[in-house]
């Protein structure tokens, strides 16, 4: 939604921003679970197909720099170098999936304005009345950019906290921890660009209107 000058941008911002917020944070538990849904289980197939490389990921550094195909625990250069490239397959996955789960997080913001209980179920089954439009969302780049910067911090904060946690764990159940708490960083930073997405292709149907506010 292109605004004619700085003026009228800053304003859309600021307004896309406080709208994402406050609808991020009534629908969180929600839209977490949608994520999560995806996320954590790949994240802990990921991690349970190279739980060797994670149980001794305190060594990588020392395995990349050996020679031939020398290897500690099992892992080698070609296991570490692998893990790598299906981890970042991974990102570019969960990345292609984003209008995908922005659909059904429209599907979630639909149901909460028309005064029902949103759930995932409803969100994966129904189809919303407005579909994504990639379009939409990159008419409004700035609030998209503030919202993955939300995301982003959000997202470290709690892999940060998770992986605190997994240090708990004993070598043999290491892949558990970190993949858990992959999967759930996801989870937890990526509503707040679902929202902005949701709200950016549809901005006529989800607008919060005075109703909404009084409940916020």
């Amino acid at each position: 939604m292109p605004q004619p000058g700085p003026t009228g941008q800053r304003h859309y911002t600021r307004s896309m921003l406080d709208r994402t917020l406050r609808v991020t944070f009534k629908n969180y538990s929600t839209l977490f679970l949608l994520a999560a849904a995806f996320s954590v289980p790949a994240s802990l197939i990921y991690a349970f197909f190279f739980r060797n490389a994670i149980a001794v990921s305190e060594l990588h550094d020392t395995i990349l720099g050996f020679p031939g195909k020398r290897q500690v625990a099992g892992v080698g250069h070609q296991t570490l170098i692998t893990a790598r490239l299906v981890g970042w397959g991974l990102v570019v996955l969960g990345v292609l999936s984003l209008p995908f789960l922005m659909r059904a997080a429209g599907r979630i913001l639909e149901r909460d304005r028309s005064g029902h209980a949103p759930t995932v179920w409803d969100a994966l089954t129904t189809k919303p009345e407005a579909s994504t439009s990639i379009g939409g969302i990159l008419a409004g780049p700035l609030p998209l950019a503030a919202a993955s910067i939300v995301a982003l911090v959000v997202g470290v904060l709690a892999l940060f906290v998770g992986l605190s946690l997994s240090e708990f764990l004993s070598s043999g159940r290491l892949w558990v921890g970190v993949g858990l708490a992959r999967g759930v960083a996801w989870a937890a930073g990526v509503p707040f660009v679902l929202v902005v997405g949701a709200l950016s292709s549809r901005p006529s149907r989800l607008t919060i209107e005075s109703s909404d506010s009084a409940v916020l």
